[in-house]
This record gives structure tokens, C-alpha cells and sequence, in this order.
């Protein structure tokens, strides 16, 4: 397989800029991964804060077992970050996972041809 083809399936299957491992470019990989698990961190702090509260009104008898009654209040909790920085979160992992697609392919696309010529 080519180094192309596998860096841009790499990262985009397995882990953002996990692709940069087959093109040998550590420090890149590593940065990407970095950067797309403190992302994934905050999202998961916030969750589980979030569900830490309405567990603890489930359990209490304040609030019924009720899926939409229980989704309402997952939307009117209040979090430990803002929902516009989740969504700026959100967007940011998924731009560091197309760059790291691309970016990895072009890398990759670029060693091939070098090593062909």
C-alpha cells in the first residue's frame, strides 16, 4: 500500500494524525493527537459533570426516568463549559481530523514520489 493511501486511512479511520506515524512525522502525529485529546477530555468532563447533576436529581425523586423528560433536561443543565465553546471544540477536532487527512495524504503523496523517481 502506498504511504499516501495508508497516512490519509490512518487518520481518518483510526485517529486524527495518527496517519503522520507511516509518513514518519512524529512530532506532527503526536501534536494532532494531543490536540484532539484535550479536545475529546473537555467534551468528556463536561459530560460527565452534566450527568453527575441529573443522576443525582433521578436518584433523589426530583426528576422521573422519563427518555424525553430526562434529554429536556440534559439540554437546561448547565455545564462546566459553555455550549459555544463545545461547539468551537467540536468544530476544531473535526478540522484537525481533515487536515490531518489531507495533510498526512499530501506528505505521503510527496515520499512516494520520491521514492519512485
Amino acid at each position: 500500500m502506498k504511504r499516501a493511501t495508508k497516512a490519509a486511512l490512518l487518520s481518518a479511520l483510526v485517529f486524527p494524525g495518527a496517519g503522520y506515524f507511516a509518513v514518519s512525522k512524529t512530532k506532527q502525529a503526536l501534536t494532532f493527537i494531543l490536540l484532539t485529546l484535550t479536545g475529546l477530555s473537555a467534551i468528556i468532563y463536561d459530560s460527565i459533570y452534566k450527568a453527575q447533576i441529573i443522576a443525582q436529581k433521578v436518584t433523589s425523586g426530583s426528576l422521573s426516568l422519563d427518555a424525553n423528560i430526562i434529554r429536556e433536561e440534559i439540554l437546561k443543565t448547565q455545564g462546566v463549559i459553555s455550549p459555544a465553546i463545545i461547539t468551537a471544540i467540536t468544530f476544531g477536532i473535526g478540522a484537525l481530523w481533515i487536515v490531518a487527512i489531507i495533510d498526512g495524504y499530501r506528505i505521503g503523496k510527496s515520499q512516494d514520489k520520491t521514492r519512485n523517481d
